[in-house]
């Protein structure tokens, strides 16, 4: 009998993706993530050896790092200014939704650090109708666009700079990979949908190689990331990382505040995730819980005892305000409830083109071009069902 859990992590069968290999008697995300370390294995000197080469731009600026005022984003600013000697521009991706307490972080850390931070702001009558359209198309990306703007925002500003590495804050180790079937980005994906649900009178943005759009999918990344030769840095792949510790250290050195829960330097999460459990019977705390089983920071019976307990992402504050800002009501989200769940396999998406070049990014990203997480984010599981 097929197992429908399993006991090294918290995910199971509500995960399309989820398959148990009884010989490894383990799941396929927990295999996953053991390829992941087997493919960075905390290696600090690989850290030193590329902060050598992004230090040997001259330019004012020698990386663009993202920021939203969270933890990650946060201690990655220290990290690339105290610890590398870095010379940062910071963005922020203004989508409408910030939370105030993170916007104060931001601008604290860079006024200490004495860095310039960019805020770049979208489009806000398209973000409104993108919102809406997602919803409407009863998929669980609902954070798609702004997750599209802001790597957009990266990669235009670095190009408008002529600056050749973006540093990110990602932690793998302790947040894990998202299965396609909850998170697939893609900007095609994005336009059918806008196209099926959004408002007739709001236009999709077109590509621009210079300022930041929506409008960010497969071929916008390879156009950056091999024709302006724009590379990604993602120094908590090659690091210990103690999320106390950590908050400690900014709270003490910075007067950071805590934004309330993971992610909630976005309020629209809020929304996202009532949406995503009461509709999907997604629960996103799995993946990253069972990231922090894997990493030894806690065990599957403390997991178990926070699963159960309510998301402190859902604050009916924050969903109220959500619901102002994109000016719907409950019975909008009422309706967006009833349609039948849908994923990205129900619209136009570019994932038969990654299909056909797969062995092209296997090979990118052992060459360390493309990063290993993306080929992954993409393949990972499948792979590893294919195999057993």
């Amino acid at each position: 009998m097929k197992n429908n859990f399993c006991h090294q992590c918290l995910c199971d069968g509500t995960i399309d993706e989820f398959f148990f290999v009884e010989k490894e008697d383990k799941c396929n995300l927990c295999i996953l993530q053991d390829k992941f370390e087997k493919h960075y294995k905390k290696d600090q000197e690989y850290n030193h050896q590329v902060v050598k080469k992004i230090k040997k731009s001259k330019n004012e600026y020698d990386c663009i790092l993202g920021i939203s005022g969270g933890l990650d984003s946060s201690y990655l600013l220290h990290l690339a200014v105290k610890e590398y000697g870095l010379k940062p521009l910071c963005v922020y991706f203004n989508n409408g939704f910030g939370n105030p307490v993170a916007g104060e972080n931001i601008t604290n850390m860079c006024n200490k650090l004495n860095v310039k931070f960019l805020i770049l702001t979208s489009d806000w009558k398209l973000t409104k109708s993108l919102k809406k359209s997602i919803l409407k198309a009863s998929v669980p990306e609902m954070t798609l666009d702004s997750d599209l703007g802001f790597h957009s925002a990266l990669y235009t500003t670095a190009a408008r700079y002529n600056i050749k590495w973006i540093v990110t804050g990602y932690d793998t180790f302790s947040e894990g990979i998202y299965p396609l079937s909850w998170n697939y980005m893609d900007s095609k994906y994005l336009r059918d949908i806008h196209k099926k649900y959004g408002d007739k009178d709001v236009l999709f943005e077109k590509f621009s190689t210079k300022k930041h759009s929506f409008n960010f999918g497969i071929k916008e990344f390879f156009y950056f990331s091999i024709i302006k030769q724009i590379k990604l840095f993602n120094p908590y792949e090659n690091i210990s990382f103690n999320r106390k510790k950590i908050k400690t250290f900014l709270i003490n050195n910075y007067g950071w505040e805590y934004p309330g829960a993971k992610y909630m330097d976005d309020l629209f999460q809020s929304l996202m995730d009532y949406v995503l459990l009461r509709k999907f019977n997604i629960d996103r705390r799995k993946i990253h819980l069972s990231a922090r089983i894997r990493n030894k920071e806690i065990t599957v019976e403390e997991g178990k005892k926070i699963i159960e307990k309510k998301s402190k992402t859902i604050r009916i504050d924050n969903i109220r305000l959500c619901l102002k800002r994109l000016e719907i009501d409950w019975k909008f989200i009422k309706n967006c409830m009833e349609k039948e769940a849908k994923n990205y396999n129900n619209y136009e998406t570019s994932y038969n083109l990654l299909k056909f070049f797969k062995k092209t990014l296997k090979i990118l990203s052992k060459l360390k071009i493309i990063p290993v997480s993306h080929y992954f984010k993409f393949f990972g599981l499948k792979d590893i069902i294919d195999e057993n």
